[in-house]
């Protein structure tokens, strides 16, 4: 029962709410230092600089994603496809993914991480991708922030601050 969304337009419409004010450009050093009475820290991995009182263990890892040229593909999911990686269409483009790298940070997309990416898909859904050639593949590579159980930090850290951060995957 599970689906994906846009998080670009998710994340739009979030910050387009009445409610919710956005202050760009506003460095702090600490979660104290904010006088809002209510905060969300949703900042990834910088969400543990905020708030080392509460021992948060947020790591990185990076992922790259890949996108398959029309020509290489051999047959269109009708859904997502979650298995080490995943497989979805989007407006008539095949996109898997994506790597773990806890060591590359350089954002760099490359052909070993679509090899990786090509590998995972053709062992869970051996009819989806025909002969790839790499060298035609784009890609992105971006960062997911972490945690030891691989779950969220979701909820109440004190009276009007709250976490949303280290989704990594999910």
């Amino acid at each position: 029962r599970g689906t994906w969304l846009d998080p670009r337009d998710f994340c739009t419409k979030l910050l387009t709410h009445p409610g919710i004010t956005v202050k760009e450009y506003h460095p702090i050093e600490r979660l104290g230092d904010i006088s809002e009475p209510c905060v969300v820290l949703c900042n990834a991995e910088d969400a543990a600089r905020l708030a080392p009182e509460h021992a948060l263990k947020i790591g990185r890892s990076a992922g790259q994603i890949s996108h398959i040229p029309p020509a290489q593909i051999q047959q269109t999911p009708r859904c997502l496809y979650s298995h080490q990686g995943y497989a979805l269409a989007v407006a008539g483009e095949l996109i898997i993914g994506a790597t773990y790298d806890h060591t590359d940070f350089s954002g760099d997309v490359t052909i070993t991480n679509h090899q990786q990416n090509y590998a995972h898909t053709s062992t869970a859904l051996p009819d989806l991708l025909g002969t790839p050639d790499f060298t035609l593949w784009q890609g992105r590579t971006s960062f997911r922030a972490t945690t030891p159980s691989r779950m969220p930090y979701l909820g109440k850290l004190a009276p009007g601050r709250y976490i949303n951060a280290g989704h990594g995957s999910r």
